[in-house]
Parts: C-alpha cells; structure tokens; sequence
C-alpha cells in the first residue's frame, strides 16, 4: 500500500467517522515509522488500525494536560475548582484521571458537615479508586497476572499505582472511621497493607511513609476501650508505638524535607508522647510556622499553635 493510497483511504474514514478527524497527520506519521516490508503495511485494516492508534495517541495528549492542570490546581489548594473540572471525567478510562478526581472528591468533602453526607462522597471516591485499579489489573489478568495485592509483580506496575494505592488507603480509613470503630479496626490491616505497598513500589514517596507513620501514631495512641474493641476482634490486635511511628515520620522528612506540614505537627507529637520536649518544640514550632495553603496546613498550624502554648505553661 502507498503512502498515496493510504492517504486518501484517511481522508475517507475522516469523513465518515467524526472521532478520526483530528488524527490524520498523526497517522501519517506513524505508518512512516512502519517497516513497508512488513506484513501489516499489506493489510486492508491498515488505515483503521493507524487512526485507532492516532486518535489513541491525541487523548493521552489530551489527558496530559487535563493531568498538568489538575495538579496544579491540587497544589494551589482549588479543590473546589479541581473537582468541577474532573468531575466530567468520572467515565474515564485513564487511572490518572481516576485516582485524582477521587482526590478531589477526598478534599472537597471535608467542609461536609454530616457524616452520612462524607460516606457518600467518600465511597464515590472509593469506588473511583478501585475503578482505576481494577482497568489495570484487567490487563494483568489477560496476562495470567491477576494476582492478589500482595503478590503483585512490582513490574507490572505504572507510575499511576502508588498514588492509587496511596488513596485508596486513605479512603478505606475514612469511610471506616465514620461508619464505626469495630469496623475502621477490622479493615485496619488492609488499610496499612495498601500502604506499605506503596511504599515498596516507590521508596521515595514521602506521603506513604507519612500514612505509615500515621497509622502507627493511631494504634499507638489508641484508648483503652477501643484497646478492648480490637482485643475481642483479633487474637494479635493491630498495636505500634510512637517510636514505630517517628521512624516513618523521620523517613518522610528525609525523603522529601518540609514537603507536608501535618508531618512537621506529628513528629513534634511524637516527641512529646516520648517525653524529649526540645525536639517536640523544634517541629512544632516548624508545623506552626509552615506557609498556610491547605486546610491541612491551617489544621497542623493550630494544632500545633496550642500545644506550644501548654508546653511554655
């Protein structure tokens, strides 16, 4: 087939079907890169199966900068305005776009005030997240490799995983913790094993050190009756200590020094829970004093505000 022939058969499927029109060049492009010896250049499919793979080629384009934009508005703490650009997006097939419109959703549903309200978007976030999991490990199991998430070939991964993993963490606890304590400490192992997950799939995220950190804080500082809670559910209950949790605190700030201010407030927390007040005042006076751009931030400043005003009492 020419180059010639190819040309007008694209012409003619651009007319036909609206969704090719924008990706003639594109294919162009890649039947040059195409070897003219090769057996798919003589097959009558070949222009359908250029375009397919152009006009797959401008929606990743075209995703990119849905991404780019929705970062930024992620770090500029618009929520409200990241979540109304993602929302039309909640059919998509991207994991990208999946695991961030339920980020969205996370940090949109804090101003909620009634729980029963915060379950419905939390779940609606939730539900995103395994969506997003769920269209890779589609293709796994055409593979042969859908495997548990423990045994999950850290190869078969993409970039997209750790966040999503990292989320639905994150929404699991959330959803849990405002359904009840009987049930935030049964799926509290799952919760944590999504979390170390992430981490070994990329050991330089600081946020999954902090949510590990967290979880050990939480268990750590867990009062007696919710003790008694976990006891009559597990024979080995879920248990760590502040010094478990400073580890991964510790391990975050190294990683990725000042990136999160709830992570400054929880080791000065730590610290005071191990009785070394210099170094609790050291961070807590670093979460007080951290610029203000997220409700974490303004959360992490009072916080940490109050409990210097008690230790100078």
């Amino acid at each position: 087939m020419t180059l010639r022939n190819l040309s007008c058969k694209i012409a003619f499927w651009g007319r036909r079907f609206s969704i090719f029109q924008l990706s003639g060049q594109c294919a162009l492009k890649v039947f040059k890169s195409y070897n003219s010896n090769s057996y798919l250049i003589s097959s009558p499919f070949l222009p359908a199966f250029l375009l397919l793979k152009a006009a797959s080629s401008l929606q990743k384009s075209g995703n990119s900068k849905i991404i780019d934009e929705a970062d930024n508005l992620y770090n500029d703490g618009k929520y409200q305005q990241l979540y109304l650009m993602l929302d039309p997006y909640h059919l998509s097939n991207d994991p990208e776009i999946l695991w961030r419109l339920a980020r969205a959703i996370f940090e949109k549903c804090r101003d909620v005030k009634e729980d029963k309200e915060k379950i419905v978007h939390l779940e609606k976030a939730l539900h995103l997240v395994d969506k997003a999991l769920e269209i890779k490990e589609e293709c796994w199991a055409a593979h042969k490799c859908n495997f548990p998430i423990e045994e999950m070939p850290r190869i078969q991964l993409n970039s997209w995983a750790v966040p999503a993993f990292c989320w639905r963490a994150i929404l699991l606890d959330y959803v849990w913790r405002y359904k009840s304590t009987k049930e935030r400490i049964i799926h509290s192992f799952d919760v944590k094993k999504h979390m170390e997950r992430a981490v070994e799939l990329n050991p330089q995220d600081s946020t999954s050190y902090y949510l590990i950190g967290e979880w050990c804080y939480t268990f750590a500082d867990m009062p007696w009756y919710q003790r008694k809670v976990a006891a009559a559910i597990f024979a080995s209950p879920p248990t760590s200590t502040y010094e478990e949790a400073l580890k991964y605190f510790e391990k975050a700030e190294e990683t990725n020094p000042l990136f999160y201010s709830m992570n400054l407030l929880m080791m000065g927390k730590c610290y005071l829970k191990m009785n070394d007040e210099e170094k609790a005042i050291k961070y807590l006076k670093q979460a007080r004093d951290y610029l203000v751009k997220t409700p974490d931030d303004q959360k992490a400043h009072e916080e940490a505000e109050k409990l210097l005003k008690d230790l100078i009492n």
